[in-house]
């Protein structure tokens, strides 16, 4: 069997009901079977885990928690608002062609 997933959470300092989130984390963990490496309050420090590879998996309590402007940055198709696809520059759809 191979190794576990190391996983750090991360729960900033000002977040409201942090116990409770915390607590679900941690339960998250353990359902994913990840091994918790720590719980981290300063994502700088995630930051410097990531570069040393310290950790695989990053468990964040909300998705707005994680600062805007991190590095490497995640972003999800699911937060798009759904509607047509961008028309091209020319109005149209571009044509396909099969080879």
């Amino acid at each position: 069997m191979a190794d576990a997933l190391r996983a750090v959470i991360y729960v900033p300092a000002d977040s409201p009901n942090t116990n409770r989130w915390t607590l679900r984390a941690i339960e998250y963990v353990e359902h994913h079977r990840y091994e918790l490496d720590s719980i981290v309050h300063d994502w700088d420090n995630i930051s410097a885990m990531l570069a040393t590879r310290d950790v695989d998996v990053i468990v964040a309590l909300r998705r707005d928690h994680p600062p805007a402007d991190r590095v490497p940055r995640l972003e999800y198709v699911e937060d798009e608002e759904e509607g047509p696809a961008p028309a091209s520059p020319r109005g149209r759809r571009p044509r396909l062609t099969g080879d």
